[in-house]
């Protein structure tokens, strides 16, 4: 009986062992067949053989890194991170050589662009490219990408709503205007190949063309015409007696009124969005802070603690900012509940008027701080029903925005006894501007 045991036990040995062989030689089979399957392109049948390894013997890292290769060649990146992570985990960090570390960074690398190749939405990239910063916060192609999706999220001037008057930029460069044009400011049927719109709320409206120059009509009351000369600009922003313009190379320019210093802008850089209010301007610089100028008697230009923004907006006397989570920030003066935006969600762009907020969703729906008031009623009415909007903008009498299907919406004048010159009568406008990026 005793021999029978004996028997059995060395059967079971032989079996636990891989039919007698040692553990070494079973990992160096199965390392040997997951190289051999990765060299061949046969990348589902390396990672069977490479995890089967890794289950033999958890402490190869070396073993990691190919699954992780494995993974990769299928496009399978999540996969690939999350097993080369679990074999630093347990080896340690400290352990981890520098070419290692650099093929880690390359796993993220090619994930972020596979998906936005594919596709995917930007917050579902920025995702990707936020987990490489939270490990490397100095990684430049991370920081780069960061930048690139911070021009992205702010959805260009395509609508601009000036001095009782409502502009819209068509998917062909030409602008439409309706309102007032007691100063000619809706003079704008002979502009062509234009970019990016923006109005005051004095009478003056610019446009940017394909070829970087500035085009205007209407007042020149405060010498706002200085922008003819300007070249290489990328965006304009009209405020309430001063302009101010992006260029290509990250620097400003500005022109008009500068009572309170709005347009000193010289030593500005690394600029992605600049934006004009009342007397005052906003910068959001590459790395997501902001810089703000000009009067400040009710704390609107209190941005320095800002971070993580990628557009901002200039109301009458508050700034307003959104940030990469989708989340909104806001300084200044908060009679009118212009400010209070700090439970929105979901942001992807953002739109100061004189007295409200506006916010764009993700979803194409609206969401508005709300004025009510006698200056502007009507301005907020339903908003909350509308959908499918790609573009908004908070103006002084209405509120207005572009669908999807290039149609524009717009809220009603319901003071047509004092403020209304036809600024809502955007029914018949459609081709109107809906891709940016």
């Amino acid at each position: 009986m005793k021999k029978k045991i004996a028997v059995i036990l060395c059967i079971l040995t032989v079996l636990g062992t891989g039919c007698g062989k040692s553990l070494e030689k079973q990992i160096a089979e199965q390392l040997s067949m997951g190289e051999k399957y990765l060299s061949e392109g046969d990348y589902e049948a390396a990672v069977i053989a490479l995890q089967k390894a890794i289950e033999l013997d958890p402490q190869l890292f070396d073993v990691y890194v190919k699954c992780a290769e494995a993974y990769s060649g299928m496009k399978d990146y999540e996969n690939a991170i999350a097993i080369f992570e679990n074999g630093v985990e347990i080896v340690g960090m400290e352990n981890i050589s520098a070419e290692n570390t650099d093929f880690w960074k390359e796993l993220y690398y090619d994930w972020e662009n596979w998906e936005e190749e594919q596709g995917q939405e930007e917050t579902v990239v920025m995702d990707i490219n936020e987990k490489i910063l939270e490990k490397w916060p100095d990684d430049e192609w991370a920081q780069e990408k960061l930048k690139e999706n911070s021009e992205y999220q702010r959805i260009p001037g395509v609508l601009a709503s000036g001095y009782y008057c409502t502009y819209g930029l068509r998917e062909d460069g030409t602008v439409v205007a309706v309102g007032n044009n007691e100063k000619g400011q809706c003079d704008v049927s002979d502009w062509n190949n234009i970019v990016e719109i923006s109005a005051s709320g004095n009478g003056d409206v610019y446009g940017v063309n394909k070829d970087g120059l500035v085009v205007s009509a209407g007042t020149d009351r405060w010498l706002q015409g200085g922008t003819e000369n300007w070249t290489n600009i990328k965006s304009v922003s009209a405020g309430g007696y001063h302009v101010v313009a992006l260029k290509e190379d990250g620097t400003v320019m500005a022109a008009g009124m500068n009572n309170d210093g709005e347009c000193e802008v010289e030593g500005w850089h690394d600029m992605v969005q600049v934006a004009a209010g009342l007397s005052n301007t906003i910068g959001l610089k590459s790395d997501g802070t902001v810089i703000a100028i000009g009067l400040n008697d009710c704390g609107e230009c209190d941005v320095s603690d800002w971070i993580d923004i990628v557009a901002v907006a200039a109301g009458g006397h508050n700034m307003i900012g959104l940030k990469a989570d989708g989340t909104v920030v806001a300084a200044g003066r908060n009679e009118y509940g212009a400010n209070n935006v700090t439970t929105w969600t979901d942001i992807i762009a953002i739109s100061a008027g004189y007295y409200y907020t506006v916010g764009l969703k993700s979803d194409g729906t609206v969401v508005s701080t709300g004025y009510f008031g006698e200056y502007a009623n009507g301005i907020c009415e339903g908003l909350e029903n509308w959908k499918d909007i790609v573009a908004i903008s908070a103006g002084g009498s209405v509120t207005v925005g572009i669908k999807a299907d290039g149609s524009a919406i717009s809220t009603k004048c319901l003071d047509t006894s004092r403020f209304y010159y036809g600024e809502d009568d955007i029914v018949g406008w459609t081709n109107m501007k809906t891709q940016w990026k």
